[in-house]
């Protein structure tokens, strides 16, 4: 990216000079940078960059924060479908920004400040587009296998098609849940299913129950 000071000048209403006509060249597969921008949002939504939630920046936003050893340079790089913006807090010379120094409590809040006050007007809360080549699936965030109704917790995640998971959960809800394992459910704190009455079935003491 070359980077302009000036984008254009006007006199009198007329356009003097401007920035000419660039190229674009992609940099990367659509694929990859979905399966990127889904990692860095969850940076934001409950990681380090959490704050900017915090602060009220709402809508689809993806980014990750830095910290040097020492904590000489901090940062946040932060976009979303229509911006892209960085804060870096540092000295020259580089030294010390104090013990407590890093990304997400220095520059992160100072980009939330930014958006809030200079773009978020600007977008319109639209999501990126999913190209073709990319599937979505809710996940227990425990197994990383397809959730089901047993998992206490449910995370959406994007992946390339073909690498997706295919099997469901196996750690939550017992024999119950299909490929379940009872004994491994009660080791990891799944919640068992409820106890079954039909021919076969176990109950919660792991009784045999026929009809």
């Amino acid at each position: 990216v070359s980077p302009w000071f000036w984008l254009r000048g006007e006199a009198g209403g007329q356009t003097l000079w401007q920035v000419p006509a660039r190229r674009r060249a992609r940099v990367l597969d659509p694929v990859n940078a979905v399966l990127v921008t889904s990692m860095v949002r969850s940076v934001v939504d409950e990681g380090t960059g959490s704050i900017i939630r915090n602060l009220g920046v709402e809508g689809p936003v993806a980014g990750k924060t830095g910290t040097t050893n020492g904590g000489a340079d901090v940062w946040f790089v932060g976009y979303t479908p229509t911006v892209l913006a960085g804060f870096w807090f540092g000295f020259d010379t580089p030294r010390t920004l104090g013990g407590r120094a890093s990304g997400g409590g220095l520059a992160a809040p100072a980009w939330a400040s930014f958006y809030r006050r200079a773009w978020q007007d600007r977008d319109n809360g639209d999501d990126w587009p999913s190209p073709s080549g990319v599937v979505e699936v809710e996940i227990d965030p425990l197994t990383g296998l397809l959730a089901n109704e047993y998992c206490p917790t449910h995370r959406s995640e994007w992946f390339k098609a073909g690498t997706n998971p295919t099997d469901r959960c196996h750690a939550h809800g017992g024999r119950f849940n299909e490929g379940g394992d009872p004994f491994r459910a009660a080791l990891t704190g799944g919640h068992d299913a409820p106890p079954s009455r039909h021919a076969g079935g176990v109950d919660r003491d792991g009784v045999g129950s026929g009809r």
